[in-house]
């Protein structure tokens, strides 16, 4: 806004001193976080997915001979 312009940022949104490199290291980790994070959902969801579609299934026995 043009005000933090001539006024400077407030405490709360300054980088506090920080450097950009220490930024895109944070940004990096959130995302290697977040990235895991949906991963272990999704294993679990999978796992869930499995285990009920093996309780309808039903094992076809062959003898020799059949057609199917």
């Amino acid at each position: 806004m043009p005000l933090d312009l001539a006024m400077g940022l407030p405490p709360e949104e300054s980088n506090g001193g920080t450097s950009i490199n220490d930024i895109v290291s944070r940004q990096q980790e959130m995302a290697e976080d977040a990235y895991n994070l949906a991963r272990n959902h999704l294993q679990v969801a999978t796992e869930r997915r499995k285990w009920s579609y093996d309780i309808r299934v039903k094992k076809a026995e062959y003898c020799r001979g059949d057609w199917a």
